[in-house]
């Protein structure tokens, strides 16, 4: 089937059409939109010789509107003005801004406009009561040159796209990646020229490449970040469609690998780490100490848990919670379900936790410090690895995130129920109107008792011996 570009169906009818929009700098050629219809509901010869034809029309149009031709003559830019003032459905007010804006459009865009033009236009609005205010004398008319600006390429695009998007250093990095890659394979284009050929050239190298790039990831990063750069330009008006839509690498990956599921850890596992050499290193006045003992009785993140902050530990009713949220500065979560409140385990307050909260003010784990990417966790995440095979676990499954199975497989043997199981680790339910927002799906004293009830097969008497 033949690919057509600026081709949608009618919402109601279902019937193509050709629709485009031109810049916001040519704001008198009658409205933005352009728009044909192909009269078929499928690519036919004829729909493809109308869409021919409707391509034709509005580039001719656009290139005289870039070159200030659009108009044949001054006088009949007012009537075309005048026109739209005489619409039903098209009647402003404009204000003198927007006289004032109307006169500088004309002195940029419309060689050999004149004073009388812009007077004649002015007094079209008055007669027929489109002004809000009194203008006045009208200024000096003074034409002004404006020399064109450059095409946006893609790596400008890409720059307006981070700094509206707030990126956060990796993700910049990621998005830097792709557009070098772009770049490699398709030179520095300019976005309007920038068609879907370019996108699939660029999947095509990908997966090509001696890096042996898997479906997944070149779909789920590479194309996947054009996608996200090319959607928020169409929002913006910077294109008409993006042209990585649909364009997706298929088959089997070049290096057939199974996604690595990290394991959880055995009573023996948990036993050599609490009696390790860990808890002689550090003491309970360190974040590195507490935070595998989080980890056991809460189920979380080392960063949801290293980024705590005291107002994060509150108590209620006589139960004590742990808030995982990012309402703190520089808290980051990785889903918005990740969202939640969890109890505090009996045996975290007998071992002193609620203690050390409250000596604390600000963050509650001052030893960790952000990375450049504002993770806190990457240099304790290396030493516990290191820690973890110094002991004899050579399984990399085995990670600090391993604490985060032990303790969903706890609740499952509990026989906590699946949805405050998802509540209590931070997983998306899937179920509307639960309540789980903010982790509140069930009531406290119900989410307490739960907590209170799984019994570790280990016990923490005796840290570090």
């Amino acid at each position: 089937m033949t690919e057509l570009t600026y081709v949608r169906p009618h919402p109601k009818w279902g019937v193509l059409e050709y629709r485009r929009f031109f810049p916001k700098a040519t704001p008198l050629i009658g409205g933005r939109e352009f728009r044909r219809t192909l009269k078929s509901k499928t690519v036919t010869p004829e729909a493809i010789k109308r869409w021919t034809q409707a391509h034709e029309e509005f580039e001719a149009q656009l290139g005289k509107a870039q070159d200030g031709r659009l108009y044949q003559s001054p006088k009949e830019l007012a009537e075309r003005y005048r026109a739209r003032f005489m619409k039903k459905e098209w009647r402003p007010r404009l204000t003198f801004e927007e006289m004032e804006g109307l006169r500088d459009w004309l002195a940029t865009h419309v060689p050999g406009c004149s004073e009388d033009t812009y007077l004649e236009i002015y007094d079209l609005a008055r007669d027929e009561g489109r002004l809000s205010t009194k203008l006045g004398t009208a200024k000096p008319f003074q034409p002004q040159f404006v020399p064109p600006q450059p095409a946006l390429t893609i790596t400008g695009l890409f720059d307006q796209y981070e700094k509206d998007r707030q990126l956060s250093s990796k993700s910049s990095r990621q998005y830097q990646h792709v557009l070098r890659e772009f770049i490699h394979v398709n030179g520095d284009l300019p976005v309007k020229d920038i068609i879907a050929g370019h996108i699939r050239k660029l999947r095509n190298a990908l997966r090509d490449s001696t890096k042996k790039l898997s479906v997944n990831t070149i779909n789920g990063k590479k194309l996947s970040a054009l996608n996200a750069v090319f959607n928020w330009a169409v929002e913006e008006d910077l294109l008409d469609v993006n042209p990585a839509q649909g364009v997706k690498a298929r088959g089997a990956d070049g290096k057939k690998r199974k996604k690595s599921q990290r394991a959880s850890f055995s009573p023996d596992n948990l036993r050599a780490i609490f009696s390790g050499d860990w808890y002689e290193k550090y003491g309970p006045d360190s974040g590195y100490y507490w935070l595998p003992i989080l980890g056991l009785f809460t189920g979380g993140r080392n960063q949801e848990l290293a980024q705590l902050v005291r107002d994060d530990i509150t108590e209620e009713n006589g139960i004590w919670s742990i808030r995982i949220a990012e309402l703190a500065e520089g808290q980051i979560l990785k889903t918005n379900s990740s969202w939640r409140t969890i109890p505090v385990h009996d045996e975290l307050i007998r071992l002193g936790f609620i203690d050390y909260v409250l000596q604390h003010e600000g963050r509650i784990f001052p030893d960790f410090h952000a990375d450049r990417d504002g993770y806190l966790t990457g240099h304790f995440s290396k030493e516990f690895n290191t820690y973890l095979r110094k002991l004899g676990m050579k399984d990399k499954r085995l990670v600090f995130y391993s604490f985060r199975h032990h303790f969903s497989d706890m609740a499952r043997r509990h026989i906590i129920d699946e949805e405050l199981r998802d509540i209590l680790m931070g997983h998306a339910t899937g179920k509307e109107g639960s309540g789980r927002d903010y982790g509140h799906g069930h009531d406290p004293d119900i989410r307490a008792n739960a907590v209170r009830g799984i019994k570790m097969p280990v016990t923490l008497d005796d840290l570090g011996k």
